[in-house]
């Protein structure tokens, strides 16, 4: 069985974005009961927009899963969602200069740049990722 060894740091990674996945479907699921508490009744929008971040969730969770397999299609899809929150942090910062921005983005823009810098220009990543 030849089998490709996944860096130790890819493996962190892949835990924390499953971790992710994992968490925020269960602070969505405390704010859909919540908010139906709250209005008792049917609210299409918040639903609407509660589903589609659900379906982000699940997303994330699965990619978490195939990176922590290697599998390079989930590699890429880290990247480009870590350059696009990367950009989205740093408008944020640049455009809503508060302190408490500073604080919240400046640490998610500097955490995703430093994967997402780590994922593309690391020559071991790139080993574990070929062919696969």
């Amino acid at each position: 069985m030849n089998e490709k060894k996944v860096p130790t740091l890819i493996k962190i990674i892949a835990v924390i974005y499953t971790a992710l996945g994992i968490g925020a479907v269960c602070a969505l699921a405390v704010v859909l009961s919540t908010i139906s508490l709250i209005f008792k009744g049917p609210i299409l929008n918040t639903f609407l927009i509660i589903l589609m971040l659900l379906a982000l969730c699940v997303l994330i969770f699965i990619i978490g899963r195939y990176l922590y397999k290697g599998k390079n299609w989930s590699r890429v899809v880290v990247i480009i969602l870590g350059s696009l929150s990367t950009l989205n942090s740093a408008y944020i910062i640049f455009t809503k200069g508060t302190p408490e921005n500073y604080l919240i983005f400046g640490s998610s823009c500097f955490m995703t740049l430093l994967i997402t810098c780590y994922l593309t220009f690391n020559q071991k990543v790139a080993e574990a990722f070929k062919n696969n």
